[in-house]
């Protein structure tokens, strides 16, 4: 199994964090020997983070982010963590339920090991990426790499689903047949705006374009569906402005004005 990076935290107020290295058995033990030796709801035990850093757990002194995180407390949609998994398929991580966690409102934390360290730009691309293929059911606070997360509250609950390491370099086949890595999501990924990374459609060579505009085309029909579906209909409509802007910027070939005619659309629905 491979061996990732991370930080443990002294206390869910402190910044301070200590390196930490090891396996996904070996976190999963780091868990259960704090459960079983402290009372539930104990905070003093270490605060897990899935990046490190050169100082204080603090986005200036963050090194590189190891792992993925997503915290799934129901908010949003109930989804049981046997159909996470199924949808993030077969990806080795670490699930525990969290101290909110009922049988009725599934509550989770699924921790995902990156193959190598990337950046807190990257992680982001690649946790929103995965968050969208697991239904976009985790807390969004968890997209931060430099959130930390507090000690399971039960130890038997800690379980380490094998699979393989996700490799965001190498790339990854979704699934559904999609495929998912860092060239890819530099290029049309939903926040490409913020990036600043967008690739001129000028420099990519046919195959390039022929591989990019399916995949951009379905990333306008989900960034469409988001709005659709999105509680607050301002939040939904500028998070699909934003999408759809990012791909028209990076591919300029592309008419975007029936996405735009759809979000219009749906806004305005939604608002009467």
């Amino acid at each position: 199994m491979v061996r990732f990076e991370g930080s443990l935290g002294r206390g869910v107020r402190s910044s301070e964090v200590a390196h930490w290295s090891g396996t996904l058995d070996d976190l999963a033990r780091t868990f259960r020997r704090h459960a079983e030796r402290h009372a539930p709801g104990d905070d003093t035990g270490p605060q897990f983070c899935p990046s490190t850093f050169a100082g204080r757990r603090r986005r200036a002194d963050l090194i590189a982010v190891h792992a993925l995180v997503f915290d799934v407390d129901g908010k949003r949609d109930v989804l049981p963590s046997a159909d996470f998994r199924s949808r993030l398929g077969p990806v080795a991580a670490l699930y525990h339920p969290t101290k909110s966690d009922t049988p009725t409102t599934p509550r989770y934390r699924v921790i995902v090991p990156l193959a190598g360290p990337v950046s807190a730009l990257d992680a982001e691309l690649l946790w929103d990426a995965l968050n969208n293929r697991t239904g976009g059911v985790a807390d969004p606070a968890s997209r931060s790499p430099v959130q930390h997360y507090r000690t399971p509250r039960h130890g038997a609950g800690v379980e380490v689903w094998q699979g393989e390491v996700f490799d965001p370099v190498g790339g990854w086949d979704t699934p559904d047949g999609a495929r998912l890595d860092l060239a890819t999501l530099r290029f049309y990924a939903k926040h490409a705006v913020h990036a600043r990374q967008a690739v001129p459609w000028d420099s990519l060579d046919d195959a390039a374009r022929a591989a990019a505009t399916p995949d951009a085309v379905r990333h306008l029909d989900d960034a469409v569906e988001a709005a659709r579906t999105h509680e607050n209909r301002s939040t939904g409509a500028f998070v699909a402005g934003c999408r759809i802007g990012a791909v028209a910027a990076a591919m300029p070939h592309l008419d975007v004005t029936p996405w735009i005619a759809q979000a219009v659309e749906v806004y305005v629905r939604r608002a009467t």
